[in-house]
């Protein structure tokens, strides 16, 4: 009964052998190439790519609690003005100019 087991082992060694080989070339090939980050696809697609940290819960401005809530809604709701950083005077920042 050994011996036959052993037979059956070495009759599929050709063939595991040929299954091995072109997989571990294809493997080979798909780890070895470059590949684009996230910048480089954002600047080809004009896609700004932001990493959040955690899931947003909600985007209703009224029940928001969280940080990550926060950035999501600073950024889909863009003030007319902002603050200078320097002085903090008023300067615009979805409107180009405004009359007092």
């Amino acid at each position: 009964m050994a011996a036959m087991f052993d037979r059956s082992q070495r009759s599929h060694r050709p063939l595991r052998f040929l299954l091995s080989v072109p997989s571990l070339a294809l493997l080979a090939a798909t780890g070895c190439g470059p590949s684009e980050t996230r910048v480089a696809s954002g600047n080809r697609e004009g896609v700004l790519h932001i990493n959040n940290g955690a899931e947003v819960q909600s985007l209703d401005p009224h029940t928001i609690t969280g940080l990550p809530e926060f950035h999501v809604i600073a950024a889909l709701l863009e003030g007319l003005t902002s603050m200078d950083p320097e002085d903090l005077t008023p300067v615009p920042a979805a409107a180009r100019d405004w009359d007092v």
